[in-house]
């Protein structure tokens, strides 16, 4: 029985990651978790009621809900607020115990070459568990 932690995000790729993911699921069972976290600017309260950036989060995780083709009691979704990605999702990963976190990334579209930004280093570095990472040079 698996237990994965995907990050869903408007920015990198996930579409790939979910299915590969719902694949684990379908064979092995499981819950695939879909989390997307809206990054909350300093001087704003971090729970502040940010009504437009809580609805763009929800359509992300239904998207990806719909996309994952998978039983009610095999998909769990979470909206989370945070100051930065990394931190909340090694303390949810922690909370949930998976077998696998699954990230990626796209091109940066600035410069067109692949940074790999802070958050993603700090799930690496702090991750107790596997981190399959996905990186979509072609977008």
């Amino acid at each position: 029985m698996s237990k994965i932690i995907l990050l869903v995000s408007k920015f990198h790729e996930t579409n790939i990651m979910i299915k590969n993911a719902s694949e684990i699921i379908k064979t092995h069972g499981g819950v695939l978790h879909l989390i997307y976290v809206i990054k909350m600017k300093m001087g704003v309260s971090i729970d502040a009621e940010v009504e437009n950036l809580v609805e763009e989060g929800e359509n992300y995780l239904d998207e990806a809900t719909q996309t994952a083709k998978l039983p009610r009691n095999s998909i769990e979704t979470q909206l989370l607020q945070a100051r930065n990605i990394g931190p909340a999702i090694i303390y949810e990963s922690n909370l949930i115990n998976p077998d696998i976190i699954y990230l990626g990334q796209s091109k940066n579209y600035d410069n067109e070459k692949f940074l790999l930004d802070e958050d993603i280093k700090y799930i690496f570095e702090n991750a107790k568990c596997d981190v399959v990472f996905f990186y979509n040079k072609n977008t």
